[in-house]
């Protein structure tokens, strides 16, 4: 596979991120590797994989119930470990979102002694084609707005954008409310973020990170049960009640690609960024 060079940022994000002090060489695009031994590149290669060999229709056990919107699956009768949970995903069909989808994206990063999972609504486009999270712009303003506050999220995989060396390591993880894409850059449906529910416990509890980022309004309401805006959540800490009894502390920021339309908040996202940081050391 030739390596492939990412689209250069939008002015409006390198007016944001020259607004935060981030200078142009930080964000310098190059050519990613074209091989990589690394977890990203093992997740993926298994993800494609377990996709390349899902029949049209998987049966159904006597006792096996399909799941829906209204009755997810439990988080017991999923798999146990992450790598075969990715390939649970790929054989998922609980909504219709499966139904367009290209590849599903389960998750990314560190998997042992877990700073922060970081949480956001939906793939977008470049998630689908890779089945890897924050693979788009959104993504690439996800490594600046970190490396701004001086941490690198290494385990993002985002090898398309350079950082200064030096940066502190910060051990996250990464992914979605919903596995699939929903078309047309919408949100996910009630009952699309039902049907992926379960797959999203077993995740938070297979990770056991210390804190999660919440990226937006969605998560939010489906994780902290709140319909409150992120400007009134943000700069707060939250908790999440897991179905398994643990409370794990959490924080609220909008998720970058917002940030791309709503440029007001730029300020504001900056002092989330200092605030993850203070809760992290």
């Amino acid at each position: 596979m030739k390596p492939t060079v990412s689209k250069p940022l939008s002015p409006v994000a390198l007016a944001w991120l020259a607004e935060i002090g981030i200078t142009p060489d930080l964000l310098a695009h190059h050519r990613p590797s074209a091989a990589r031994d690394n977890s990203p590149a093992a997740a993926l290669k298994a993800l494609r994989q377990a996709a390349a060999h899902v029949p049209d229709a998987r049966p159904v056990a006597q006792d096996d119930v399909a799941p829906t919107s209204s009755t997810p699956t439990p988080v017991a009768e999923l798999p146990d470990n992450l790598q075969a949970l990715q390939e649970h995903a790929a054989a998922c069909q609980a909504c219709a979102l499966h139904e367009q989808r290209h590849l599903p994206v389960l998750g990314i990063g560190e998997t042992q002694d877990v700073d922060w999972m970081v949480i956001g609504e939906a793939p977008g486009k470049d998630d689908d084609r890779n089945g890897l999270p924050l693979q788009g712009e959104a993504g690439a303003l996800m490594v600046a707005m970190l490396a701004a506050v001086g941490r690198h999220p290494q385990s993002l995989g985002r090898q398309d954008v350079a950082v200064p060396p030096g940066l502190q390591p910060l051990r996250m993880y990464f992914a979605n409310l919903v596995k699939c894409r929903p078309l047309g850059n919408r949100g996910p449906q009630p009952e699309e973020i039902a049907a992926c529910q379960s797959m999203l416990m077993q995740q938070i509890r297979l990770v056991s990170p210390r804190k999660l980022l919440l990226l937006g309004e969605p998560v939010a309401r489906a994780l902290l049960g709140t319909d409150a805006r992120v400007e009134a959540l943000r700069q707060k800490a939250h908790t999440f009640r897991a179905p398994w009894g643990d409370a794990i502390s959490a924080m609220v920021t909008w998720h970058p690609a917002a940030l791309l339309l709503r440029p007001q908040n730029k300020p504001l996202a900056w002092e989330d960024m200092r605030y993850l940081l203070s809760l992290t050391d």
